[in-house]
């Protein structure tokens, strides 16, 4: 059977110390209410390959801890094929304005010899053509340069992983999800 330690009276006398008093303490305001934390999702913006998440559920991380490693192999593999992507576009599309240049010429000698001839139907017809090959031009040159942008926009978001290649945490405060890698490593 053991015995309780005698009370050890405090130096100090802040509130904490005070004995406890009946009396009237005044207004008292009391409230009902759920206290619900701020959530961080943290993630990259394009889609990577982890190679180790450094963090786990219940871990208290500080802000601009690293949170998980991407496999920066994939990254440049993912930039290579890319920039493959690339030059073959670039190389269609060249072979594509050679031939754009070809039957605009051919187009434009009909129209200048049924001119010379005074066939004014054949040369309206002509002139026809050309405002379509024309219009069909300006609208698969501006299809290709959207295509090369949204290349160059995900070869830029893929050399973003590969400089950095860390997830970072924005804010201080306690893990609460980790992706399963066994699932999946992206």
């Amino acid at each position: 059977h053991l015995e309780a330690p005698e009370l050890v009276e405090p130096v100090t006398t802040n509130e904490s110390y005070r004995p406890v008093t009946y009396g009237r303490i005044g207004n008292v305001n009391t409230g009902v209410g759920v206290v619900v934390p701020t959530d961080y999702c943290h993630f990259f913006t394009s889609s990577v390959q982890l190679s180790e998440i450094k963090v786990s559920v219940g871990e208290y991380v500080e802000e601009g801890q690293v949170l998980a490693l991407v496999d920066t192999e994939e990254a440049k593999k993912n930039i290579e094929a890319l920039n493959a992507e690339l030059s073959l576009k670039d190389y269609v599309w060249s072979i594509k304005e050679d031939i754009y240049e070809y039957d605009l010429s051919e187009l434009t000698y009909k129209h200048m010899g049924y001119t010379e001839k005074n066939d004014t139907v054949g040369a309206e017809q002509i002139a026809t053509e050309i405002a379509i090959l024309k219009e069909n031009h300006s609208f698969d040159e501006l299809m290709h340069q959207y295509e090369v942008d949204n290349i160059n926009k995900r070869i830029e978001e893929e050399q973003k992983v590969l400089n950095d290649g860390t997830l970072v945490a924005k804010k201080s405060g306690y893990v609460t999800y980790v992706k399963n890698l066994s699932d999946s490593d992206m």
